[in-house]
């Protein structure tokens, strides 16, 4: 296994524009509301393909926003970074506006 691959963990988000709600590139470019149905880039490589068909889906009006961000566990999938949580979470002002879970 390559040093990249053993450190290098991130998947990707975007807003869909359906309904803006925060989601994450599974498989078959298919887009989850759950991190943890995301496909994971190992590599920066598969960063790259991942982004590509993040790409295809805003030029298709899917989605907006595409971005590659970092993950703290490759069981989780949990965002490493607090502003990725907290957009995964909704709007921080009003708690009763919040994504229903």
């Amino acid at each position: 296994m390559s040093k990249e691959s053993k450190e290098f963990a991130k998947i990707v988000t975007a807003n869909r524009l359906r309904d803006g709600a925060v989601v994450f590139l599974a498989a078959q470019g298919q887009w989850s509301e759950k991190t943890d149905a995301a496909v994971v880039a190992k590599t920066s490589d598969e960063e790259a393909g991942l982004l590509a068909t993040g790409v295809a889906a805003v030029k298709a009006c899917e989605v907006v926003d595409v971005n590659a961000i970092e993950i703290a566990s490759l069981t989780t999938r949990e965002p490493s970074r607090l502003r990725e949580r907290i957009r995964q979470i909704g709007p921080t002002v009003r708690p009763d506006l919040g994504r229903a879970v």
